[in-house]
């Protein structure tokens, strides 16, 4: 297994964000970034995990939050079981 960093990556949904964003306001959607694989939820789909680089939308930030030493078949169960 090899450590895997985890990012919190925040994306636009709407091109006004360049403007709200100075007020604190705008529209927003948040994935998880563990290793190369991404983490992502919908309200139909559940949580599906993507390779990197898949979303279309504009990254606004990637927030770092810690790093893991797990297998993506692990994190996948933990994540399978949380989605339940």
């Amino acid at each position: 297994m090899t450590i895997k960093e985890i990012y919190l990556n925040i994306y636009d949904l709407h091109k006004s964000n360049n403007y709200f964003c100075h007020i604190g306001c705008g529209f927003y959607h948040t994935t998880l970034l563990i290793g190369n694989k991404e983490f992502d939820y919908g309200p139909s789909l559940g949580i599906e995990v993507k390779d990197l680089d898949y979303c279309d939308l504009n990254l606004r930030d990637s927030i770092y939050l810690l790093s893991i030493d797990k297998s993506y078949t692990d994190l996948n169960n933990i994540v399978t079981f949380l989605d339940q």
